[in-house]
């Protein structure tokens, strides 16, 4: 397993460079179109991406064995054998590590593939099979099946994220320091991109196209930096207060073609929270369409079908009250959904006309989740405070813009995961953590997040306030049920381009 301090210098340059989407979204705006005027067409090299698959895996288990020096990576061909024999379990590794850092780590897979010519299709393989090499080969503790999850196919969503977006700050034309920033972004954005760049002599090679292999792409993000009060629980006025740092990416256009193809469109949100008590990486919510069509296309009004794949990450921290020597807070939420797809609707309605002035956009979703996690109040082995599962969840969001300058969104997500493998009691000494016997406490989970914002947007600017309402309701077969809620405001300013 990626352990966080190998890869949080990574995660930061990543959160930092690759904008977000806030699936609630303000109207769109002109934004920024990329013409990638003579399209590059990238040589498929299968042999190439195998290699550079193993030697990812190679290269972090190297690190981990000589210079961190760590338990897990002492290997030989008797712990190889004996993680073919016991099988996969489910780990206890911390929710940030298993729900974030192993979805990055099989994005390096999945664009080891993309980077040498391999079709989205293609490129799976890639990241199940390095997956599979990491768990079975790499490590001295039994193989996981939620890393294969969240690795394979959050590795396939964050993938392709980081090969488009990659694509978009590629300009073989530049010179200077706009092509030396763009180079440095690329890398950090793909990795794999670069390094094959790196080692073909084209990072500082000019050229009179651009080198980009996706044409006219319409672009839209937003930054903005605010102020957070997150409450203990409903109702109450103690709380966390943080300044948050948030980005937004709108990739396509969604209502410019009759079909599409995987990530022709996607959306694409993180957010950051600075305080003493809050993690850092506080929400990463990702939409991205598989495959889809117009249902209706009329002046005015368009309807989208399609299949849809979501990513997404909430977490949060209880507390510690300031000289108590106890601690009854409870954390407030711990939500992911790292592996989920399913058929989506998006509908736009344009007025902006004077007798018209309104516009309205929604979208709906309903999902089958094949791994999930939330927060338990029970299982608290080693790193692991989170019960792991599957289920379904569905998204609904609706929109309204008054002359292109006022808007007000409603969102609404809801998540029912069970845990099916679980511990049996409160007696955790028949338990040996390293073996990975069970996904938690045996239970079913209803998360919801509701949310409403008001914004104002009279120009390249915005300032909002948004409000969101967590629930969570947990029905334990061994424990008492758990419901606790709790909410937080957020006054934001930012910024279009």
């Amino acid at each position: 397993m990626i352990r966080m301090k190998r890869v949080a210098l990574l995660v930061l340059l990543f959160l930092l460079l690759v904008p977000k989407l806030s699936a609630q979204r303000f109207p769109a705006i002109q934004g920024i179109e990329f013409d990638g005027d003579s399209l590059t067409v990238l040589p498929r090299r299968p042999w190439r991406a195998i290699g550079k698959t193993v030697g990812i895996n190679m290269a972090v288990w190297g690190f981990n064995r000589y210079i961190v020096n760590e338990d897990f990576a002492h290997i030989n061909w008797h712990t190889i054998q004996n993680n073919f024999e016991n099988g996969f379990g489910w780990d206890n590794d911390q929710f940030i590590t298993n729900l974030f850092a192993h979805p990055y780590h099989g994005s390096l897979y999945f664009n080891a593939a993309r980077a040498n010519g391999m079709s989205f299709i293609s490129s799976i393989p890639f990241a199940l099979c390095g997956s599979l090499m990491w768990e079975l080969f790499m490590e001295n503790e039994p193989p996981s099946i939620n890393d294969l999850y969240a690795t394979t196919l959050g590795g396939i969503a964050f993938g392709e994220i980081g090969h488009r977006v990659s694509d978009l700050l590629i300009d073989n034309r530049t010179t200077g320091w706009e092509r030396a920033g763009r180079e440095v972004a690329a890398a950090v954005v793909n990795p794999m991109r670069f390094f094959n760049r790196l080692t073909a002599g084209e990072v500082g090679r000019t050229h009179r196209t651009s080198g980009r292999i996706f044409n006219r792409v319409p672009v839209n993000g937003v930054f903005d930096v605010g102020f957070r009060f997150l409450a203990d629980a409903l109702h109450t006025r103690t709380g966390a207060t943080a300044l948050t740092l948030n980005v937004r990416f709108d990739y396509g256009d969604q209502f410019g073609s009759e079909t599409f193809t995987p990530y022709d469109f996607f959306q694409f949100k993180a957010g950051l929270s600075i305080s003493e008590t809050q993690p850092l990486l506080s929400q990463i919510n990702l939409i991205g369409v598989l495959t889809g069509r117009q249902l209706v296309s009329k002046e005015k009004t368009v309807l989208i079908g399609g299949l849809f794949q979501h990513f997404d990450y909430y977490n949060s921290e209880k507390r510690v009250k300031k000289n108590s020597t106890t601690n009854n807070l409870m954390t407030p939420y711990r939500i992911s959904q790292v592996a989920a797809l399913g058929g989506g609707l998006i509908f736009k309605h344009h007025g902006g006309t004077v007798k018209r002035p309104l516009s309205f956009y929604a979208e709906s979703y309903f999902n089958a989740v094949l791994m999930g996690a939330s927060l338990t109040d029970h299982y608290n082995v080693n790193f692991r405070d989170y019960n792991l599962g599957s289920g379904y969840s569905g998204k609904l969001y609706l929109g309204a813009t008054c002359k292109k300058r006022w808007s007000w969104l409603l969102g609404f997500e809801g998540y029912r995961l069970f845990t099916w493998i679980g511990a049996e009691g409160n007696d955790r000494s028949q338990y040996d953590p390293s073996v990975f016997q069970v996904q938690g406490d045996e239970s079913k989970a209803q998360l919801i997040v509701a949310s409403s914002e008001f914004a104002y947007h009279p120009g390249p600017w915005f300032i909002s306030l948004t409000g969101r309402r967590f629930i969570r309701k947990t029905q334990y077969k061994f424990y008492p049920n758990v419901a606790f809620d709790t909410s937080d405001v957020q006054l934001r300013f930012g910024y279009f381009f």
